[in-house]
């Protein structure tokens, strides 16, 4: 899955997003889609995490692009059921350790 179309940015030469427009999908319903499967994702990192490790996230992710990357491909993994043992608190706990690094 494309990078900018999982955070939410769709770049005009992006692969997925030229598919989605040649089949008719509008910038519109695709940004909409894309924005209801990160509130899932993370709605099911606050339940896991609680609202103070969220925001500790977030807020690592948001000043990090390495722990965002991070951050998106393990929604996404979870998405896909490829996430075998690993939880937000891994995550939380690896972007913790590489911000301080």
């Amino acid at each position: 899955m494309s990078s900018g179309l999982t955070s939410g940015e769709l770049k005009a030469d992006d692969p997925i997003w030229n598919g989605l427009q040649q089949r008719g999908v509008s910038r519109d319903a695709a940004h909409g889609a894309i924005s209801q499967v990160v509130q899932v994702g993370q709605r099911a990192a606050l339940r896991e995490l609680g609202a103070a490790d969220c925001n500790e996230l977030s807020s690592l992710a948001g000043n990090s692009p390495a722990i965002k990357a991070v951050v998106i491909k393990h929604g996404v993994a979870r998405m896909q059921g490829k996430t075998k043992n690993a939880t937000w608190k891994h995550v939380l706990t690896l972007a913790r350790q590489f911000a301080r690094a």
